[in-house]
């Protein structure tokens, strides 16, 4: 039921359940489920590293790059979930929608859940799986000047790449969330700077003689990012779902720009 503030705060009224017009089953209340995969196994990973080193005159340059193939990382799937969509969204590039339309609450945007289950005596069965993969490169560039041999003088530069397969249930989704899709790790650091400066203290420390003294400095690019919606759009029962941009030309013609 919609709040009366005022009554609330007083003490005066306090709602003890949902209105009988309220949209029926729109709180999923039957209990979830949660297995594992027969096949599920410990995740693996290949790697391979190739390093290179020189020096010129007082200048030492390393080039080191590293590949990784990671197999049988962890992901979910939803058992329970419908196996087509009900209809799809045509104003938003034909996104599913696993409920029919009359299940979307039209005050509120919301959905009921239960109605994109296969049994709705259960909610959602998540089974843990073992069958996503994912990869990472990167290669580290540093360059080490000769300043004495009390002194330090470091300068790191790192290009890297992470890409994982994910399905709609463990990250965002706009197609059906149980197709895998690739994209950039949620900790993809693209490029990373980093500057070491530091040496032995000399007499004039008098105690602090022979103690070290070291500075570090990074930069790094920020981290992928993907604008969800704050509600679950599809009705697969999660809020993860990614924002749908409309076009320009789109908008004029429908007089909404």
């Amino acid at each position: 039921p919609s709040p009366d503030w005022p009554a609330l705060v007083d003490g005066t009224e306090s709602p003890a359940g949902c209105a009988s017009g309220a949209q029926p089953g729109a709180a999923e209340l039957s209990p979830p489920v949660s297995v594992l995969d027969p096949e599920l196994r410990l995740p693996r990973s290949w790697r391979g590293n190739l390093a290179w080193t020189t020096r010129r005159r007082r200048f030492s340059f390393t080039a080191d790059a590293v590949v990784s193939l990671n197999r049988d990382q962890p992901g979910t799937t939803d058992l329970n979930l419908l196996a087509r969509p009900s209809t799809t969204l045509s104003g938003e590039g034909g996104r599913p929608l696993f409920v029919p339309s009359s299940a979307v609450v039209t005050a509120t945007g919301a959905v009921v859940p239960t109605l994109a289950r296969r049994d709705p005596a259960f909610g959602a069965v998540t089974q843990v799986r073992s069958d996503l993969r994912s990869t990472s490169r990167q290669l580290v560039l540093t360059l080490d000047p000769d300043v004495g041999a009390d002194r330090t003088l470091s300068l790191a530069y790192t290009l890297s790449r992470t890409r994982d397969a994910q399905r709609g249930f463990d990250g965002s989704t706009f197609e059906d969330p149980r197709g895998r899709e690739w994209a950039r790790g949620d900790f993809d650091v693209r490029h990373q700077l980093q500057l070491t400066v530091g040496g032995r203290l000399g007499a004039g420390f008098g105690g602090l003689r022979g103690t070290g003294l070291y500075l570090f400095g990074l930069a790094r690019s920020g981290l992928p990012y993907t604008p969800l919606v704050g509600s679950d759009v599809n009705g697969d029962g999660r809020a993860n779902d990614r924002v749908f941009v409309f076009a320009p030309a789109a908008l004029r013609a429908t007089g909404n720009a």
